[in-house]
């Protein structure tokens, strides 16, 4: 219709009439069906969703950006994360502060939802000593009141937990 109405040419990739690909099987299949289901325009209250949330994740954002220098300092290569601090952070705004660390020390390639949610566990509850790796070799070590983001120093070829160092 877009096209037509300023008189362009157009070209129909057949790819995208086949349910091959997610993105393809979402508009042919599951919006059709969704939309016979609810009775609505489901395109464009899934648009208005979407606007919405992308207000408050800019909101969230802007709130971590300005903890960061209470939360963050800068030691040589590595991020120090004030553990303290980070505890009393909703989790909305822990989240958001381990995204900002992880993208300026490593970019977000790769770091899934999982990850993040991993990150805050070994903040908030896990063990003074524990160590985790994520992949791209980032090495994250938990302290007594802050925990490191940097490279090196031990084996980082594996991604996960490698090791937790009881203290007693």
């Amino acid at each position: 219709a877009y096209c037509r109405s300023r008189q362009l040419l157009w070209r129909t990739d057949s790819s995208n009439l086949k349910t091959d690909y997610r993105r393809n099987r979402i508009r042919l299949s599951i919006m059709p069906q969704l939309k016979d289901l609810m009775q609505a325009d489901v395109s464009r209250q899934i648009c208005r969703s979407a606007e919405i949330l992308a207000g408050e994740a800019d909101f969230i954002r802007s709130q971590a950006e300005s903890l960061w220098s209470c939360l963050v300092q800068e030691e040589g290569d590595a991020l120090l994360l004030d553990i303290d601090h980070f505890h009393d952070l909703h989790l909305a705004l822990k989240r958001q502060v381990i995204r900002l660390i992880l993208e300026k020390k490593r970019g977000l390639t790769g770091i899934s939802f999982d990850h993040v949610e991993v990150l805050i566990k070994v903040i908030d509850c896990w063990q003074v000593g524990t160590n985790y790796v994520l992949p791209g070799g980032l090495l994250v070590k938990k302290d007594y009141r802050q925990v490191s983001f940097g490279y090196g120093g031990q084996d980082t070829a594996t991604p996960g937990l490698t090791s937790v160092i009881p203290v007693r």
